[in-house]
């Protein structure tokens, strides 16, 4: 795999990128996130408005607090606070 495009308005903490998506901490308004590969944890505080993959996970929408998403080739975990 590998990443596409990446997308985000505010402050960008950390990417790894490893031939798939491992890890993406960021703070204030991620917009768009798009990667062929192995998609396996997110952090999440602010807005996070979409995801998109190749997978099953086809999009996801949030306003709030998303704690954690996990995701190998399918969605095994969310964990969020506020609407989904």
């Amino acid at each position: 795999g590998y990443l596409t495009k990446i997308r985000h308005r505010g402050y960008l903490t950390k990417i790894r990128h490893r031939g798939y998506l491992t890890k993406i901490r960021h703070r204030g308004y991620l917009t768009k996130i798009r990667h062929r590969g192995y998609l396996t944890k997110i952090r999440h505080r602010g807005y996070l408005t979409k995801i998109r993959h190749r997978g099953y996970l086809t999009k996801i929408r949030h306003r709030g607090y998303l704690t954690k998403i996990r995701h190998r080739g399918y969605l095994t975990k969310i964990r969020h606070r506020g609407y989904f």
